[in-house]
C-alpha cells in the first residue's frame, strides 16, 4: 500500500514508549517568570493580569515540547552505523543533528513520492535501495525540499535535514553532505523506525 502525504496528520506526534522526565525550566522560561512578576507589580488591572499570566504560562510550557518518533531496535541502530550496505543495495541516511533548529517540528521523508518516515531532532532514517536514481523529500507544515540522487551499489549517501525557525514557522531544508560528516552526523544520532520500500 503505498502512503501519501495526505494521509498522516501533520501534527500527528508519536511516543516512544520510554518514560520521560518533564524538563526543568531554561533560561529562557525563568526570564518569562521574572517577565510574569514584573508585570504583576506594576499592573493593577485584574484582567490585563490574567492576560499576561495566561500567555506567558503557555510559552513556558512551549519550551519543553521536543517532538518524539518510535525509535528502531538498537540492534538495528548499531548494524546501520557499520556503513556496510547489503549486497545489491546502497544506502541512503537522512539525518538531523541534535543542535538543529525547530524541536518541536516533525519532519517527514519520502522517497520515490512514497511515505519513509518522521526524523526529530537527533534522529535518522536509513533507507536500503537499490542503484538508480532516487529523489527524496523532506516535509515541513510549512514548506518541502528534495534532494535527486543517483545511487551506486555499495555506496552510502548521506542528507542532512536543517532548517530556518522563524517567528511563527519552521522552514526546513535538505542537502547532501559529504560522507565523513555524514558519517559523523548519524553516529550522533538514533536510529527510528522508517518504512521499507524495497524488498
Amino acid at each position: 500500500m503505498i502512503t501519501t502525504l495526505s494521509s498522516f496528520h501533520p501534527h500527528a506526534v508519536a511516543y516512544d514508549g520510554k518514560r520521560r522526565q518533564r524538563p526543568g525550566l531554561t533560561p529562557l522560561a525563568f526570564s518569562f517568570c521574572v517577565l510574569t512578576s514584573y508585570f504583576m507589580r506594576f499592573r493593577s488591572d485584574k484582567l490585563r493580569k490574567r492576560n499576561i499570566i495566561s500567555t506567558l504560562l503557555a510559552v513556558v510550557l512551549c519550551m519543553g515540547c521536543v517532538a518524539k518518533v518510535p525509535l528502531a531496535p538498537s540492534t538495528w541502530d548499531m548494524a546501520a552505523k557499520d556503513f556496510i550496505p547489503v549486497p545489491g543495495r546502497s544506502n541512503i541516511y537522512v539525518f538531523r543533528e541534535k543542535g538543529g533548529q525547530g524541536k518541536s517540528q516533525l519532519v517527514q521523508v519520502f522517497l520515490d513520492g512514497r511515505y519513509v518516515g518522521g526524523v526529530a531532532v537527533g534522529n535518522y532514517l536509513l533507507s536500503e535501495t537499490p542503484p538508480g536514481v532516487h529523489s527524496i523529500a523532506a516535509f515541513s507544515h510549512e514548506n518541502q525540499d528534495s534532494v535527486n540522487l543517483r545511487v551506486e551499489e555499495g555506496e552510502n549517501y548521506f542528507l542532512e535535514i536543517g532548517g530556518e525557525l522563524e517567528i511563527e514557522t519552521f522552514r526546513v531544508t535538505l542537502r547532501q553532505v559529504e560522507e565523513k560528516t555524514g558519517r559523523q552526523g548519524v553516529m550522533a544520532c538514533k536510529r527510528v523506525e522508517g518504512r521499507k520500500l524495497f524488498p
